[in-house]
């Protein structure tokens, strides 16, 4: 008679085991729900311009509902439009944002909101707004003894200017697209002629990314002209159709001195800075 008391409590105890780790298991099921994923999560635009963002719904645990989008915290000057604001799980669309000219400039914080399903969640977003530039003006700029040339937007690397040596400017990337179909290139520098050479020159070229826009002699010097002295050099490019800087590109600009002993450029303040102005 015991021993069936025994195993009748036995068999209570491990059902209620059992029942209460099925219970327990139930309760920490994960239920349908849905996630946010924005591409990227700030962006830089230029006054007047538009940019867009990408938007996804990512389902999870079989998530089937529509989730509709809505945006708060725009800058006054800025509207947006979601190409589509309804979307199905795993469906994207894009969020443009449209500037006007007078928008402040600046960084604000926006909250893009999706809800469905009886689910709502929210994502952060930026917006850095920079003022539109109608000519772009890239200075060379000489800092310290080792003859590194420098801007507060990137680096010109080499030491002097001798024979057959090139100079590569670079390190300024555009925060904005811009258009432009003149260049305007101001150079002063002291040079020695090497007059083992017919002609002197002083070669430049200008691209951005994978564009090549200008790649020709900036400055030439006939065979009897030996230098020494110092040399203001101006040139007005107009190009036969409208060149752009896209915004995210590097600007690198070479420039190649064959025909000199030295060619060293000067600096120190205007008049004496070199530069190229895009306009």
């Amino acid at each position: 008679m015991l021993k069936r008391f025994y195993f009748l409590g036995l068999i209570i105890s491990i059902f209620g085991f059992l029942l209460f780790i099925g219970c327990e298991k139930k309760g920490t099921e994960s239920k349908p729900d849905f996630t946010i994923k924005i591409t990227p999560l700030s962006r830089t635009v230029a006054q007047g311009d538009s940019t867009n963002f990408s938007v996804k719904i990512l389902p999870i645990q079989g998530f089937n509902s529509d989730v509709h989008l809505s945006l708060s915290g725009l800058p006054q000057g800025g509207s947006a439009i979601f190409e589509d604001n309804i979307l199905s799980p795993s469906d994207s669309t894009l969020l443009w944002i449209k500037t006007t000219p007078s928008i402040a400039v600046g960084t604000d914080t926006m909250t893009l909101t999706a809800s469905g399903g009886g689910k709502s969640h929210s994502s952060n977003l930026s917006l850095n707004v920079v003022l539109k530039i109608s000519e772009l003006t890239l200075y060379f700029k000489k800092m310290g003894e080792n003859r590194t040339l420098s801007d507060s937007a990137g680096t010109f690397v080499s030491q002097e200017s001798i024979l057959d040596t090139s100079f590569i400017w670079k390190g300024f990337f555009m925060n904005q697209s811009f258009s432009f179909d003149t260049a305007y290139i101001f150079l002063f520098f002291y040079f020695y002629r090497d007059t083992t050479y017919p002609v002197a020159t002083l070669h430049m070229k200008i691209q951005s990314g994978n564009q090549i826009h200008y790649d020709a002699d900036v400055h030439t010097l006939p065979e009897g002209i030996t230098g020494g002295s110092d040399t203001f050099d101006t040139l007005r490019v107009v190009f036969p159709s409208t060149k752009t800087f896209y915004s995210g590109e590097e600007i690198k600009i070479t420039l190649r001195a064959q025909g000199y002993t030295s060619c060293i450029f000067k600096y120190g303040g205007p008049p004496y800075d070199s530069y190229v102005r895009f306009y």
